[in-house]
């Protein structure tokens, strides 16, 4: 089962598809009872809050009546056996507040997805399990869009049966007329499009451009006579021009970013057999190439492989970059602060809804080995409790610092939890019985079991929230910006002087060369003792033990 944003994706990162008909656009289920009451007015001010299925679909219902209101999720929701019909025209406000539909299932319409026209904004929504099928415009978000789809994602398969439709992973077709900039903005798609026309990993057609944007998967055409395109980004641009695709990526494939340049599918890489092998082939790759220097930035994965190549005389100069922080050798990584900033936002947006409904949230933070993430955001947006990998935690003392607090009149409780986070009863197991018990664990993730650990300790209500890949993209922040081009210059001089075989980092406020060997294998954690544990504790914040 999936989880919202950590379920392979916002990862990346959840189905809500709409179904769009041209003709229709209410929503119903069969199973519908009748009309629920909706907590909010729809207003731009005052938006419907939605938490189920039933209230999914209820406002369906009303936006099909009136296409100007507005909604927030207050929770992941799951469609599973209900029955989808198209939003149609459509110019609120839909605000997933960082959460994600599952199991949004349609076929049939002429223009389909969750909206069949977009002229509003879509934001911070995740949809998986998505399967679309219609004829014309098909597409995860909308069949067709003028409006605006900001930090959203979409897993799942999209299809187009006419040729003289298009298909996209988020939209089938973008339009200029109404918003004079980018119709989709950090957003992405993993799966499957397929099309008999036009076809996109994104976007079928696209007269505005796109901003930071990917697509992982697999493009298909399966009318290759057509005259129409098929690219991995997008079928056909309004005019044909590949600058209206700014900061976007796919992974290799059959076709080129943009329809008419076909790529036959002979060249593609196949799996390598052994971790020996890759490394030879990548050995092999350098030399022919003749590279004076092989620049290569991520984190620690990366740099154990470029210490590899380095050993075996590949002249390699690298850059710290994980949003973890958990590289060694340097003090901050580039990717961090913005992911810390996007993480506050995130934790600052769910006071309001927490303090307004008596709740406690726990919203979980990426960091698999090391809490540097959680344990920074959290202390920046206030969060109540810390959890983090390097301190297992105890829910019973969860609990009693959620209990204070309600003492105190305090009715609600942040909880920041890293989502790499462990419990005391497994830091005593031996890895391989860890292994076992996560396996069979019956959550989506470790935020989810403490959520229930909580409720039957405390009978509050609890709710989980994962901002999941949403921390992973969109713009940097100043900070990291100007870190990257100290870190660049650095790079560069290293080059100049012939100093390979090091990476830059930052070490007292000073970027610095640190040797491969030193960094590679190594992983920083939070030192449980540390100053900013200390801090967090003399501010009165429970560290989960």
């Amino acid at each position: 089962m999936k989880t919202a944003f950590q379920k392979k994706a916002y990862s990346i990162l959840t189905a809500l598809v709409l179904l769009l008909t041209a003709c229709t656009g209410a929503v119903f289920s069969s199973s519908r009872a009748a009309a629920l009451e909706l907590e909010g007015t729809g207003k731009a001010d005052n938006p419907y809050l939605l938490s189920t299925a039933a209230e999914l679909l209820e406002f369906a219902e009303k936006a099909a009546a009136d296409p100007n209101i507005c909604a927030t999720l207050t929770a992941d929701i799951s469609l599973e056996g209900e029955t989808w019909t198209p939003i149609g025209s459509y110019a609120g406000t839909f605000d997933g507040n960082y959460h994600c539909i599952s199991n949004l299932q349609c076929s049939g319409g002429r223009n389909t997805g969750m909206f069949t026209n977009l002229e509003g904004t879509v934001q911070n929504l995740g949809l998986t399990d998505v399967h679309i099928q219609g004829k014309n415009y098909v597409g995860g978000i909308a069949a067709v869009c003028s409006g605006k789809i900001i930090n959203v994602f979409c897993e799942g398969d999209i299809t187009a049966t006419s040729s003289a439709g298009a298909a996209g992973g988020l939209i089938g077709q973008g339009k200029r007329k109404y918003y004079q900039g980018a119709v989709l903005q950090n957003a992405y798609h993993i799966g499957t499009v397929t099309a008999k026309g036009t076809v996109g990993g994104l976007a079928g057609r696209s007269d505005a451009p796109l901003q930071n944007c990917y697509h992982i998967g697999t493009v298909a055409k399966t009318d290759a006579a057509s005259e129409d395109s098929a690219g991995m980004l997008v079928g056909r641009l309004g005019d044909m021009s590949e600058t209206q695709l700014q900061n976007c990526f796919y992974t290799a494939g059959n076709y080129s970013a943009v329809g008419r340049d076909y790529i036959e599918p002979e060249g593609m890489q196949q799996a390598e057999e052994n971790e020996t092998t890759k490394l030879e082939k990548m050995l092999d790759t350098c030399r022919r190439a003749r590279f004076d220097c092989l620049v290569i930035l991520g984190g620690n994965g990366t740099h154990k492989t470029a210490n590899l190549l380095s050993e075996h005389g590949i002249p390699v100069v690298t850059l710290p970059k994980t949003i973890d922080n958990d590289l060694w050798g340097t003090q901050v990584t580039f990717g961090f602060q913005s992911a810390m900033n996007i993480a506050v936002e995130g934790i600052d947006s769910i006071h309001s809804t927490a303090f307004s409904h008596s709740r406690v949230f726990i919203v979980e933070i990426m960091g698999h080995k090391a809490g540097w993430l959680t344990l920074h955001a959290g202390i920046a947006s206030g969060a109540d409790v810390i959890v983090i990998p390097e301190i297992p935690y105890d829910a019973r003392a969860i609990a009693a610092a959620i209990q204070q607090r309600a003492r105190e009149g305090k009715r609600f409780s942040i909880v920041a939890v890293a989502e790499g986070a462990i419990s005391r009863e497994e830091a005593a197991m031996s890895k391989k019985d860890f292994r076992a018990a996560r396996a069979a664990m019956p959550y989506p993730s470790i935020s989810y079991r403490l959520a229930d650990e909580l409720q039957k300790i405390t009978s509050q209500e609890i709710r989980v929230t994962i901002p999941g890949h949403f921390q992973r993209g969109g713009a940097p922040c100043a900070a990291d910006r100007l870190l990257c081009t100290r870190l660049g210059v650095a790079a560069a001089e290293l080059i100049r002087e012939g100093k390979f075989g090091n990476m830059v980092a930052v070490q007292n406020d000073r970027i610095v060369p640190v040797p491969l060997k030193e960094v590679a294998g190594r992983l920083k954690t939070v030192p449980v003792d540390g100053e900013l544990v200390r801090a967090a504790r003399e501010l009165g914040l429970c560290m989960g033990d």
